[in-house]
């Protein structure tokens, strides 16, 4: 071996360690649709549907690519969101608000859109209560939906379920003493199972966590699961919850000024004893409880949650809406860090939306300056980490007559890689890790 190639090798043996790991920049993007309030979810087809003053939906480069005149009809920053779910067939189910009034309730309509782009099944859930503005809406099926609405009961809202099924609905039962009127409460789904989250802010609070497989045991699960979280100090709620590929649901609650993290697996077991502080010193607000969303990369690795720092005002107008990264599924977190565009929070009723589509972020809000629902989207679904600690990671290497270059040293982590191969010939796995070439010619 010559002796320059020699000195690369030492020189690599003999650096320290040296990473360049780097976060990708964001991208701001133009307005998505008109209104204030909205869900979003990533759908099987591999698109992005939102549900706003229009039903949108939006390609993997963040295009609008088809917006049709379904709407939900309250849209100011004092309405809680609609509710849209994706099913594994493509069927797009959505529960939107109409008419009445916050005291004497709305019209909840629910409405399906069949993979061939056909609205049918439309019907009224329930009947008019009182603020049963706040609403869940999770799909297993084209056929089998599970819905819920808020129902005031002095300060106090039962939480009510349905399922929607054959193009009716029934009720299956009520859940009382966990959730606040002006709080919220959300439903996702993984295959069969429905993950339910809400908060309570009164007088201290909490949030809940729970969870139930679709079928005539859903709701008696959903009872007999809960599980209540208490961190930081003071109000507590406003949780939102996020099922990566693998069924890890990933959850976030506020507590006074803060934003705390965990995780369940399939099986109702949590990832940490105690909640993982992500963010403080939010700021102040009517109810001072930190505002979140979450969300992760399909194997639950990287996850991204975001805040609204407040300024003091009743409605947490004019908020800089923060970002935190942890790429160890969830046990530390970068500093929070603006994005730059101002939401509002609406007394806790309005705040963004997170939906991944191929490893890519798209954060949905309400852009205060610009009246509109925008979009600003995160992609690490080509981020590659490569770190060099010949101490640690240096093994002993292989040598080929037949190749004049020869990789000396891989450790390579999860990070997808499309249609390929790693360093080892193993398909689907991004070969990122310790990287030393050596010439090998002599």
């Amino acid at each position: 071996m010559r002796c320059k190639d020699l000195f690369l090798v030492v020189a690599a043996c003999l650096a320290p360690v040296t990473s360049f790991s780097s976060y990708p920049e964001w991208e701001i993007q133009d307005e998505v649709v008109k209104g204030a309030q909205f869900d979003a979810i990533a759908g099987p087809d591999g698109k992005i549907h939102l549900i706003a003053e229009k039903y949108v939906q939006i390609d993997t480069s963040g295009s609008v690519v088809l917006t049709e005149a379904v709407a939900d009809d309250k849209m100011t920053a004092m309405d809680f969101s609609p509710a849209i779910a994706a099913a594994p067939d493509s069927t797009v189910h959505i529960l939107t608000r109409h008419g009445g009034s916050w005291s004497g309730g709305h019209d909840l309509k629910y409405r399906r859109r069949t993979a061939d782009g056909e609205w049918d099944r439309e019907h009224n859930v329930g009947v008019k209560v009182a603020r049963n503005y706040t609403v869940g809406l999770a799909a297993v099926s084209a056929d089998t939906v599970y819905a819920t609405h808020g129902h005031l009961l002095s300060q106090m809202s039962d939480v009510r379920f349905w399922e929607i099924s054959g193009g009716s609905s029934s009720e299956v039962g009520k859940l009382s003493g966990i959730n606040r009127s002006d709080n919220n409460h959300r439903l996702r789904a993984y295959k069969n199972t429905i993950f339910f989250v809400c908060g309570n802010n009164n007088p201290v609070g909490d949030s809940h966590f729970s969870f139930g497989e679709a079928g005539p045991d859903f709701f008696s699960q959903i009872k007999s699961n809960l599980q209540k979280h208490t961190p930081g100090s003071d109000r507590r709620g406003f949780p939102d919850v996020y099922p990566d590929k693998d069924g890890n649901a990933h959850f976030t609650s506020g507590a006074n000024e803060e934003i705390y993290y965990n995780q369940y697996d399939l099986s109702g077991n949590k990832k940490f004893d105690n909640d993982v502080k992500v963010m403080g010193n939010l700021g102040t607000w009517h109810l001072s409880i930190g505002l979140s969303a979450i969300a992760s990369t399909d194997n639950g690795e990287v996850i991204l949650a975001v805040g609204l720092g407040t300024n003091g005002s009743k409605t947490a107008e004019h908020s800089e809406i923060l970002w935190s990264v942890s790429k160890d599924s969830g046990a530390t977190w970068s500093a929070q860090t603006a994005l730059g565009p101002k939401t509002e929070g609406g007394e806790g009723r309005l705040f963004p939306r997170i939906a991944v589509l191929n490893n890519k972020f798209f954060l949905f809000y309400y852009d205060e300056d610009k009246e509109g629902v925008y979009l600003a989207t995160l992609d690490f679904g080509l981020q590659k980490t490569v770190s060099i600690n010949s101490k640690k990671y240096f093994y002993q290497r292989k040598m080929s007559a037949k190749r004049s270059m020869q990789l000396m040293g891989v450790f390579p982590d999860n990070y997808l890689l499309k249609g390929g191969v790693n360093l080892f010939g193993q398909p689907g796995k991004q070969g990122a890790g310790v990287y030393i070439l050596e010439n090998t010619r002599e």
